[in-house]
């Protein structure tokens, strides 16, 4: 992992050669396909994990790169990842680039660009450390956090902010929590008053079943009801609910999972046996608490997945 990514045309590779030196000599670690990457291994792959890792970007403007695909893919794959741009403009003006790229003008934002002096990329050395720790990118820095897009689901739900990926996972966690709650509330329902002859079968020679079946959906309508209030809440713009929600979602999993073991120790070993008319009987209903675990599970899991950082301040 290298504290800096410098994205170029090859074209402009004398450039980068000066600049890499320039910006070791104070500390920082820098990494271009050409002199960093790996022979034998995908060139995308490596600048894909190049870019993730890092903590800022460093591009190359110049007339080959601006009419470069790949670096253009670079420039919105660091986007993407929210990386700090510093820019280096070589035989083009700021107003130049900003009209040929607009794509890389929404993409460095308010970020200056120097020029490459007369003397050489060399020279910019000073300037670009200066700008790197305006940035707070400081030599051999800790390791970037992850940008999945589940992480970034949760840092945008945990500023609180209108942002799109913030809506997104509070809507998720909303879907989640309504179905939950329908389902939950159904399953209690029907255990409670069982209806159907499977279900009043069951409650009937495995009343400890029923039991925790009614105690865990009753329990499933609270916290799932709860996480759609919370999910309603974090859409408005209360980043203090991601917290909330995550709490919901390791306590449907964990309520789940009680379910399941109580369940697979009702309905295997001996004393289990002897209520069912077969062994295949009682393969289904093994397997069928398997599954209704798992469509708990998942769910539930997405949404902890989403915001699993939701405790750690954004």
């Amino acid at each position: 992992m290298a504290d800096v990514f410098i994205s170029y045309a090859h074209q402009d590779g004398d450039v980068v050669k000066d600049l890499s030196p320039a910006l070791e000599a104070a500390g920082y670690t820098t990494w271009y396909y050409e002199d960093r990457g790996a022979v034998g291994a995908s060139y995308l792959r490596q600048i894909d994990q190049e870019i993730e890792r890092c903590h800022a970007v460093l591009v190359v403007i110049s007339p080959d790169s601006i009419a470069s695909d790949q670096v253009s893919k670079e420039v919105v794959r660091a986007h993407e990842a929210r990386k700090k741009f510093v820019p280096v403009r070589r035989d083009i003006t700021h107003a130049e680039f900003q009209q040929r790229q607009p794509e890389w003008r929404m993409a460095f934002g308010a970020a200056v660009s120097a020029e490459v002096p007369e003397e050489g990329a060399a020279a910019l050395g000073p300037r670009l450390v200066a700008g790197l720790r305006a940035l707070g990118v400081e030599p051999g820095g800790p390791p970037a956090l992850p940008t999945s897009p589940l992480r970034r689901l949760s840092r945008a739900a945990v500023r609180g902010t209108a942002q799109k990926e913030g809506k997104l996972g509070a809507t998720v966690a909303a879907v989640v929590g309504i179905i939950g709650l329908l389902v939950s509330l159904g399953q209690f329902l029907a255990m409670q008053n069982p209806t159907s002859p499977q279900t009043a079968w069951l409650a009937q020679n495995f009343p400890a079943f029923r039991t925790i079946t009614l105690v865990v959906n009753a329990v499933g309508v609270a916290l799932y009801g709860a996480m759609l209030h919370a999910a309603w809440k974090l859409r408005s713009g209360d980043g203090s609910r991601a917290r909330a929600i995550r709490g919901f979602s390791i306590g449907i999993l964990a309520a789940v999972g009680v379910w399941l073991l109580v369940s697979l120790s009702q309905f295997s070993g001996n004393a289990a046996r002897g209520h069912f008319a077969s062994d295949a009987q009682q393969s289904s209903l093994i397997q069928g608490a398997w599954t209704a675990a798992i469509l708990g599970f998942v769910p539930a899991g997405i949404v902890f997945a989403m915001f699993r950082h939701a405790k750690k301040s954004p």
